[in-house]
């Protein structure tokens, strides 16, 4: 979808479509709570966790590389038993939806949205403290536990959900609660940047395990901060937050005058040809992406209009990074 936006390329909206229809079929809607079954799966579901239904919630899909790079055992993916439905698969499947509808004005996508939405937030608990649950099991045997517990994964989640928020009618509401985008924008980042113990270190910088950092969530964030008009006071703080990542990057874990990346955000920038693989660089890159998005679109005058961040401390040579990057992704 992102490429879509760019090129207005109707066969990348087509791809699109088709990647919703393989999500959709993995996703759980209410005739499938009824029913008690799903038809890509071989046991029976349960019908709720902790009195509410599992309306929205999608099966375990790998996505782009980030989860088939952790502990999960992609192998089992999608399969008949396969019992697990994936916070990460339900909120990248949130914002997919939330593309298509930008995209379509189609309600079918609107809808969806609404089924993701309201399941992340019901069901997963997104917006408590920790970022709620990373994976549960549908099986009606299994109780709704946390299939995780501590782990990269609730970031990630939280990050593609973030994107999904970023780019929806801040009015939309999902949840029991009819809890509205706009409200959830500020809840879920200032839940997540103080309390998910993998992103509010001492030092700021996002940590997932052995110095890594986390792609999806400074995406999600960076969409936010370039869409979204207010809080002001929201703005600044997402602003800042990923000036941090982008300088830890580009002067702790990068070798002086080269495009070498060390695994670890935080560095030192030492070379390890284990850790220099294309993941360490693709996550190292999305941080100066998302950098980019800080530069905010010039937006007609009114009242109370935020002011960008001060982005001094980020280099002009941020395009050129971004350009060496490119050559080794």
């Amino acid at each position: 979808m992102r490429a879509y936006q760019v090129y207005q390329d109707s066969t990348m909206l087509d791809i699109a479509v088709q990647a919703w229809d393989y999500g959709r079929n993995l996703t759980i809607s209410a005739a499938d709570v009824e029913a008690g079954s799903i038809p890509v799966k071989s046991f029976s579901i349960t019908k709720t966790c902790s009195g509410v239904n599992l309306v929205g919630g999608t099966f375990y899909v790998c996505i782009q590389r980030i989860c088939c790079t952790r502990t999960y055992n992609a192998s089992q993916s999608t399969g008949l038993t396969d019992t697990t439905i994936f916070g990460d698969s339900t909120a990248f499947f949130f914002t997919l939806s939330a593309y298509l509808f930008q995209a379509t004005s189609n309600n079918t996508y609107l809808d969806a949205v609404q089924d993701s939405g309201s399941f992340m937030v019901d069901v997963m608990n997104i917006t408590s403290a920790g970022n709620g649950l990373a994976a549960i099991s549908a099986n009606d045997s299994a109780s709704c536990v946390d299939t995780f517990g501590p782990g990269g994964f609730k970031i990630d989640q939280a990050g593609f959900f973030l994107e999904g928020l970023a780019i929806l009618p801040g009015n939309t509401s999902v949840g029991r609660q009819d809890i509205s985008v706009d409200t959830l924008r500020s809840t879920l980042v200032n839940i997540t940047l103080t309390t998910n113990t993998l992103c509010n270190a001492e030092n700021g910088i996002i940590n997932v395990g052995g110095g890594l950092g986390d792609q999806g969530l400074t995406q999600g964030l960076g969409m936010l901060y370039h869409t979204i008009s207010g809080p002001a006071d929201l703005v600044t703080y997402i602003g800042s937050f990923l000036a941090v990542q982008y300088n830890t990057i580009v002067t702790a874990a990068t070798t002086p005058n080269s495009n070498i990346y060390a695994g670890s955000w935080i560095g030192p920038p030492t070379f390890n040809l284990i850790q220099q693989t294309s993941n360490s660089h693709y996550m190292a890159w999305s941080v100066p992406h998302s950098s980019l998005l800080l530069v905010r679109p010039m937006q007609p005058q009114m009242e109370q209009t935020p002011a960008p961040v001060r982005m001094e401390q980020i280099p002009i040579q941020l395009v050129a990074t971004i350009m060496r990057l490119r050559q080794v992704i």
